[in-house]
């Protein structure tokens, strides 16, 4: 069995997603993992993100490989740095447990779900259920962060060389040739 998992990772919903095949079923399973904060000193906000990175790992780990979401390079506002350090603790321990990563910009997981890298978080989730019909989301809340979850994890199905259940449109494979070559080659 081949595993690969989606993460669009946040400090308050952070969408997790697993597809898994044996090269002819597909079992795809999401989840999403909330989290609030506990206070601002950075012992709370330490065990907060030491919190949501075990959880991920825990549910993600073990896979072929992790595709995440990558951070917005020029992200301000409240949370930047925990968003921050958050990123690099889960990307961390997934390289730690010799899982490869690839890192997918926001505008890339759009183009590749719903034809278009400014799609709105609803017509991701529109997009990844026409993907995988027979998904349902494994909680009620976060359903949006589970299908980006869901949408990473697609991209990582064709970036591991699998061949997909879905159809590949030009525009999917057009959103493949942007990443950087080292990426591509997971």
């Amino acid at each position: 069995m081949t595993t690969i998992v989606g993460i669009d990772l946040s400090l308050t919903s952070t969408g997790l997603a697993r597809i898994t095949t044996d090269g002819r079923k597909w079992i795809v399973e999401t989840n999403c993992r909330q989290s609030k904060p506990t206070g601002t000193n950075l012992a709370a906000r330490d065990s907060r993100i030491r919190g949501i990175r075990d959880d991920v790992i825990a549910w993600t780990t073990p896979c072929r490989l992790a595709v995440i979401e990558a951070p917005i390079p020029h992200g301000h506002g409240a949370g930047t740095f925990e968003r921050a350090w958050l990123w690099g603790a889960v990307v961390s321990a997934l390289i730690g447990r010799h899982v490869p990563v690839v890192a997918i910009p926001p505008a890339t997981r759009a183009k590749f779900a719903a034809a278009s890298g400014g799609a709105d978080k609803a017509a991701v989730a529109l997009a990844a259920n026409r993907m995988w019909p027979s998904w349902t989301p494994g909680v009620p809340h976060g359903v949006n962060d589970q299908a980006d979850a869901l949408a990473l994890g697609s991209i990582g199905v064709v970036l591991a060389g699998l061949t997909p259940p879905f159809l590949m449109p030009a525009y999917r494979v057009d959103a493949l040739k942007k990443l950087p070559r080292m990426e591509r080659a997971a």
